[in-house]
């Protein structure tokens, strides 16, 4: 896994000179990736987002696609070594926000499948993040479906999974939109609207829409993660 850093400011410009892109086994190369760019920069930000894969719940990273992470804190890691407030979002979540158009009255469902992992789920509602109990909600690869499944899938077994899935969610949340984020998967949308709107009869009003330009939506949520935070702090402290 490779981390790329950038040094962002409220408007979402890009203010530091040139990105720092380094490889994360264990969460002291990430630090050690920070503190290098804070010093070449010569910036000192009011919140650092990371924006990673797997689950972060309660404020520790229970499931990460990166082992040397599993159980750490990094919130607190971070801000004990930098003294620097640190907020964690997990990828789907971060491509929904993303992909928002601040429209507070919608609720948006992101569903990422990376090619090599397991999927996750993200859900907006209302403009918030449904984050769950412990921080854990949209992990459908933790159903029964999902059992014994291997990754990365082939072609016929992913187009399965994506039918089946856009199907429960649009029976359980009936969403405004649901967003597919499959860069390297091909999809035939006429056929998948076909199949759905068979199983379907009485087929909700959901747009299913399909993000092919992750890394933009990627970068796009965490800048409004992050302005977000920033904003609620200043609240706080009016």
């Amino acid at each position: 896994m490779v981390a790329k850093l950038e040094i962002i400011n409220l408007n979402g410009d890009i203010i530091s000179k040139n990105d720092l892109q380094v490889e994360i086994i264990h969460p002291e190369d990430l630090l050690e990736s920070i503190k290098k760019m804070l010093q070449e920069q010569k910036v000192i930000p009011d919140l650092i987002i990371i924006g990673t894969s797997g689950v972060e719940s309660t404020q520790k990273m229970i499931l990460s696609d990166i082992p040397g992470l599993s159980e750490v804190n990094l919130e607190q890691y971070l801000f004990e070594h930098t003294n620097i407030t640190a907020k964690v979002i997990n990828d789907v979540n971060a491509m929904v926000l993303g992909i928002s158009k601040n429209n507070q009255e919608d609720n948006i469902v992101g569903i990422y499948y990376p090619k090599n992992y397991a999927p996750g789920v993200g859900l907006l509602t209302f403009g918030h993040l449904v984050l769950g109990k412990s921080g854990a909600a949209g992990e459908i690869s933790l159903g029964l479906s999902y059992k014994n499944t291997h990754y990365p899938m082939k072609q016929d077994v992913f187009e399965k999974y994506l039918l089946n899935d856009l199907q429960t969610i649009i029976a359980l949340l009936d969403p405004n939109r649901i967003v597919v984020f499959a860069p390297e998967r091909k999809i035939d949308k006429h056929k998948l609207s076909k199949d759905l709107h068979d199983r379907i009869h009485q087929i909700s009003e959901t747009t299913i829409d399909f993000d092919k330009n992750i890394d933009q939506t990627y970068r796009n949520g965490l800048i409004n993660y992050g302005r977000e935070k920033i904003f609620e702090k200043i609240i706080k402290n009016i």
